[in-house]
């Protein structure tokens, strides 16, 4: 699944109407009344049979089930030390036997045949499924989840007779999202069944699990579809399913719609019979093939009125759908999709397996788009471009976010990870993966340049957490799973990808990934399946070397020593806040195997030496002015170096800073500003390494500075003189590249580095009230909306902003109203962001509330109006107290099981800087609900902190050197 950046890199900083209750279905209503001495005598044969329960209850998880006699599972067990905290009980207000939120062992889906009928015009769904089960441990009952389903039948029988077998208990148990069905005789290994389940549900708004989405056509008219979001755990609440990615089963769909109001139904395999339903009501049943084996969270289906264009990738046919008025959008993808298709099967040794590829954009999505096997959805933004209207930057993120869903369906559909504390092995590799593929799309773009700041540094920032997480982490329930579809999973699984690749080798690379999706094809595998493959192929012992890069959370930072030509150099854990690391523990101490590379100034050959968990000492030659270590930013470290050899390389960019690639360029102003922040390098050595950028014309290097004096500028902004001095030093540094760069924006694939930086540039001198960047921008604007002149398709962002900044209501309505009235996704989301940029109290206050009317915002969009009015600074307060104040309306529609809780808690929160702002979050944190934001309120917390700890030791020091230096 690829996250939901968007094109928010411009920006100078960056509920349950439909569930049932079911406790009226199992609760008896009689009332019973006796006498005290009675009421004694059952209080205590209640309590021995509550206890005889808990005891019986005790053995059915599944290491228990495993460890002892087959015969053992006739009644169902659970081991007491995975007892939960609190008794389970049912809807019905019984006990709920099976205590572990992991599904037994003992039964095996094999197969589901599914039938859905959506009523789309009132939004409820009935359905039913049958799974073929196979016996793998003897066992009285069976365990499956479901979630916000009304349970209407079950019945369970032999698979090749079709004899009943008797269920004399169904019990349901909301927390863990779990049914039980136990029943009158056991089930014997190696016994195939029969399960049947009919239910009904709603087709919800809440954009997971089978819900609805809409969109506008050209005449005003509103049309809905129906459509899924599964990972990771809602599959569960569309059809009663073994909702764990090791359950692989294969799955059938008939789908009833009506041809009258939805021309299309969708599902992972192609159509195989259309036939009438109910002729008098217009409806139809669409059956599709059988897939192969899969996940349940992979399983997609779609009921709409879209249309589609179509092309061939080798023997499988490609498509594209997409709203009828928006289908012209959809060519890019559709070509970006087979080009990459065609590459991957080289790639990954091994050919599409599917007759068919659908890509369809669906109008609300909460992530970026999914990788559901044979049908993937996107965003609308992330497929759908527009030449002339959508920016260079769109028609990237299009190829690459194309490019990921497609690595998925190998690496992740084809082979999936056992259990989720191994998602990393689908999103890291595919984070990884996506470059590659969008080079293949336009080398031009330079793609593996753009990972250094897109990818890598983000990974490093969010890794420098006392509060991060290791790679491959131990996740529970759905909160937990939520939780880690972050930066670590995707960000840093690519970097270490990467690095591996650099030390192994691609082809070795290749090779390996080969074996691997070889062997585990249809199947299901852990991290060390892969390290094994790779071990094989190359000789090397990849699982000692990245273990410590999966299993412990952080990353090194390599402190190089110069005694002349000699060198030492030794490791250990970075931090930003290394105040809090006390009672750390790692199975590895916090040391790592680091493939150290360096240059120097008299030899460009890249030197490797391998730091195995230790610190390593070698000699240089010829006495070189400098060493540069980390060569083209491969190695996921951060690396210091003595003040002398400081000096020497900040010299270096002063002179000719082309000596240096883009990439260590950019590493060492990232690396210099956050050791920094850390207390280890002083703050006057990173904003000295800022000096040269009156010379630097490249994107990758201006990004990454302008990043982290964003950090400085956040800090500063509220002392008014102190933030001038700031100000005047940045425009001074960017004086010479904004008039080398002008207004001119030729919409060329070959020169995207210099459109970006064109866009980078011009939005920071906008931000910063840059004087001629501004009367330009708001000209350009007042064209725009008085004479409806048009814009270059890159500068749009900066001119809508211009004018939203420096306007009043007049301008920001006009803006809003644009956004409503068009149908260009990429344009309407251009349009959206930039009416975070007001400075009006009132008018943040407004957009702020829109946030939560659906007939304002889309849910999807929720998180952008929180980002875009944190970027600009000036509402941060306002921001923070409405997160606050509707705090049970954003957990109501984000926290369980939505990827959007961390979002809202680290936007709302990261500009904080005050003792005060430190305390009322502690306390809030504490009294409130996180759900799958608990993880981010620990970083949000320690940001503060280190916020407050910047300003005392460096607030005072910063001043001092932008004044000395102005």
């Amino acid at each position: 699944m690829a996250d939901i950046e968007e094109d928010v890199t411009f920006l100078p900083g960056v509920g349950g109407s439909g569930r049932t209750n079911k406790s009226e279905m199992y609760r008896d209503s009689r009332q019973i009344t006796c006498s005290p001495a009675k009421a004694i005598l059952i209080t205590v044969a209640v309590g021995a049979l509550v206890l005889a329960i808990a005891v019986i209850a005790a053995l059915s998880n599944p290491e228990f089930e495993a460890a002892v006699h087959k015969n053992s599972s006739i009644s169902p067990t659970i081991s007491s030390k995975n007892m939960s905290n609190s008794t389970a009980v049912a809807t019905n207000g019984e006990l709920f036997p099976w205590a572990s939120i992991r599904l037994p062992i003992s039964v095996i889906p094999e197969s589901y045949r599914i039938d859905m009928h959506p009523d789309l015009a009132t939004f409820k769904f009935k359905g039913g499924v049958i799974i073929k089960i196979r016996i793998s441990k003897e066992t009285g009952f069976i365990v499956l989840h479901v979630l916000d389903l009304k349970i209407n039948n079950t019945r369970l029988r032999t698979f090749t007779e079709h004899k009943e077998v008797k269920i004399v208990k169904t019990l349901e148990y909301k927390k863990n999202q779990q049914l039980y069905i136990q029943t009158a005789k056991n089930l014997l290994v190696g016994d195939t069944y029969q399960l049947e389940i009919n239910f009904t549900g709603q087709v919800t708004d809440k954009l997971m699990g089978f819900y609805k989405s809409s969109y506008t056509t050209p005449a005003g008219t509103k049309r809905f579809l129906a459509t899924t979001q599964f990972e990771p755990t809602s599959a569960r609440a569309a059809f009663p399913c073994f909702d764990e990615p090791s359950f692989k089963a294969t799955f059938t769909l008939s789908m009833v719609r009506n041809k009258n109001s939805h021309n299309v139904s969708l599902f992972n395999m192609p159509l195989m019979e259309t036939k009438d339903y109910s002729v008098k009501d217009g409806l139809v049943m669409d059956t599709f093939g059988t897939t192969l084996k899969m996940s349940t969270y992979l399983v997609a289906f779609v009921v709409c009125d879209f249309a589609m264009v179509t092309g061939k990738a080798g023997n499988t046919t490609v498509s594209v759908y997409a709203p009828p008025h928006l289908i012209d959008q959809a060519d890019f993808a559709l070509q970006s999709a087979i080009t990459v298709m065609k590459y991957y099967e080289e790639f990954f040794g091994i050919a599409f397996p599917l007759p068919k590829q659908d890509l369809i954009a669906i109008p609300d999505f909460s992530a970026g788009a999914m990788e559901n096997w044979g049908l993937i959805t996107y965003r609308m933004t992330t497929i759908l471009y527009k030449r002339g209207v959508s920016s260079i930057y769109n028609k990237i993120r299009i190829a690459v976010v194309v490019a990921h869903e497609l690595a998925h369906q190998w690496f992740g559909d084809l082979v999936t990870m056992k259990w989720w504390n191994d998602l990393w092995l689908n999103e890291g590799f595919a984070a990884y993966v996506e470059y590659v593929g969008a080079d293949k799309v336009k080398p031009q773009w330079r793609m593996f340049d753009q990972f250094v700041v897109s990818t890598f540094q983000s990974a490093l920032s969010m890794d420098s957490s006392l509060n991060s997480h290791p790679i491959s982490v131990t996740v529970k329930d759905p909160d937990q799973i939520a939780e880690i579809f972050d930066s670590i999973s995707y960000d840093k699984g690519a970097s270490i990808i990467r690095m591996l690749r650099d030390f192994l080798g691609l082809d070795k690379l290749k090779e390996g990934l080969q074996l691997y999706l070889q062997k585990f094809k249809y199947q299901n595998a852990e991290t060390t399946d892969l390290w094994n493959s790779l071990s094989k192929v190359s000789k090397t012992d990849v699982k000692t070397v990245m273990d410590t890069w999966t299993e412990q959370m952080g990353y090194p930072v390599i402190n190089i020593h110069r005694n002349g030509t000699q060198l030492t150099a030794t490791q250990h854990r970075f931090l930003l806040n290394p105040s809090l690391s006390a009672g750390l523990s790692s199975p590895f101490g916090y040391k790592w195997h680091v493939p150290l590379t360096f240059t120097t100034s008299s030899n460009r050959t890249v030197t490797r030496k391998w730091m195995n968990s230790s610190s390593v000492s070698f000699t240089i030659q010829d006495n070189p002015k400098w060493i540069k270590a980390n060569t083209q930013q491969m190695g996921f470290y951060r690396v210091n170096y003595d003040n002398q050899t400081w000096e020497a390389l900040i010299q270096q960019l002063n002179d000719n800073h082309t000596a240096f690639s883009t990439a260590d360029r950019s590493g060492l102003i990232d690396d210099a500003f956050a050791l920094s922040r850390a207390g280890e390098l002083p703050l006057r050595t990173a904003l000295d390494s800022t000096k040269y950028l009156t010379k630097e014309t490249d994107y990758i290097p201006w990004k990454t500075a302008i990043e982290n004096l964003a950090y400085i500028e956040h800090l500063l902004f509220e002392c008014s003189d102190c933030y001038s001095y700031y100000k005047q030093y940045v425009l001074s540094q960017m004086e010479g590249i904004v008039k080398k760069l002008g207004w001119e924006d030729p919409d060329e694939d070959s020169k995207v580095m210099e459109i970006r930086l064109r866009s980078l540039i011009l939005h920071k001198a906008l931000d910063l009230g840059h004087q001629e960047t501004v009367s330009k921008a708001k000209a350009m604007f007042r064209d725009w909306m008085i004479n409806h002149t048009s814009i270059s398709s890159n500068l749009k962002s900066l001119v809508y902003a211009a004018g939203i900044m420096y306007g009043g209501e007049k301008e920001w309505n006009y803006v809003f109203n644009r956004f409503n009235n068009i149908s260009t996704p990429t344009e309407k989301h251009t349009l959206f962001l930039s009416l975070g940029a007001t400075r009006d109290v009132t008018l943040i206050k407004r957009f702020l509330e829109y946030s939560l009317d659906k007939t304002k915002v889309r849910s999807q969009d929720t998180i952008y109006v929180y980002r875009s009015i944190a970027a600009y600074l000036v509402g941060k307060v306002e921001l923070k107290h409405f997160v606050l104040s509707n705090w049970q309306e954003l957990y109501k529609s984000f926290a369980s099981g939505s990827f959007e809780m961390s979002n809202v808690i680290t936007t709302s929160t990261e500009l904080l800087n005050t003792r005060y702002d430190l305390e009322m979050l502690q306390h809030f944190f504490k009294e409130h609900s996180l759900g799958s934001g608990a993880r981010a309120a620990k970083r949000a917390l320690e940001r503060v902190q280190e916020n407050i700890n910047w300003l005392k030791s460096n607030k005072d020091n910063a001043v001092r050197w932008f004044k000395n230096n102005n």
